[in-house]
């Protein structure tokens, strides 16, 4: 999938190595995981549009 990187900083306390959102934009909804690396960054390419996005229910 070609598309714009998106970068997740995790800002919490303690620090997590992955997270459920759901991500909600181009007409389409998706559920990824963000994966942090150790600087606490997920990286995520989405195709260009404005994305709204909430943590999933369950995750931490």
């Amino acid at each position: 999938m070609r598309g714009v990187p998106v970068g997740f900083r995790w800002r919490g306390d303690p620090r997590t190595d992955s997270v459920a959102v759901t991500l909600e934009g181009g007409g389409a909804t998706h559920t990824v995981t963000l994966r942090f690396d150790a600087d606490g960054l997920a990286p995520v390419t989405l195709q260009p549009a404005v994305y709204a996005w909430c943590q999933r229910r369950g995750s931490s």
